[in-house]
């Protein structure tokens, strides 16, 4: 950046696409480095305190995040009346983050569109998070959760394929567990039950 804004306005135009070129390839190495170690830090073996968590609020701060992402994309974020719960809000948060982000950023739709849901069972808090983007084949609802397993180029869409690792380690961390309903074309819903305590 510095030395592109250094550089006389006739070689700017035809120096640009490097320079554009570098700057996305230093945006990913910077995601990728900064996810990997969230991802191994989280990784520890560690007790977890759980706490009072308003997921009311946690979404909130969750959409105040990505709001360039929103903007970005067009999309909007529909949030049901969520309760209070004893869980941890520094797993959570990452975990409604990506899965959010991911059903704004995977989406063709006109209006991107990701709903934040709950239910209670008998034994669980379940946060559904649905969105209304491009769906993913079954044949792949296992493999999207490892590490650097992408379906799609980079050039399509970007990320560092460490996103949804994160989620299922952190729904792991919490004692509970994650499914996937999706179809192609047809968008994805993420159902995350975690226990009564």
């Amino acid at each position: 950046g510095l030395i592109f804004r250094k550089l006389p306005a006739d070689l700017k135009g035809s120096l640009g696409e490097y320079f554009d070129t570098i700057k996305r390839s230093t945006t990913q190495l910077y995601t990728l480095i900064e996810d990997f170690a969230h991802y191994t830090t989280m990784s520890k073996d560690e007790t977890i305190k759980k706490q009072t968590v308003d997921l009311n609020q946690l979404t909130d701060s969750v959409i105040d995040n990505i709001q360039e992402s929103v903007e970005k994309y067009n999309g909007q974020i529909l949030i049901s009346d969520l309760p209070i719960i004893q869980s941890n809000s520094s797993l959570l948060f990452p975990i409604l983050k990506n899965l959010v982000e991911n059903g704004l950023k995977y989406n063709k739709s006109e209006k991107p569109t990701v709903k934040v849901d709950y239910q209670k069972t008998g034994t669980s808090h379940q946060i559904i998070i649905s969105d209304n983007g491009i769906g993913i084949n079954s044949a792949y609802h296992e493999r999207i959760f490892e590490m650097f397993k992408r379906l799609h180029n980079r050039s399509e869409y970007e990320g560092s394929g460490i996103g949804l690792a994160i989620v299922k380690l952190s729904v792991d961390k919490l004692g509970g567990s994650l499914s996937l309903e999706s179809k192609e074309g047809k968008g994805s819903t993420f159902i995350i039950q975690l226990p009564k305590v």
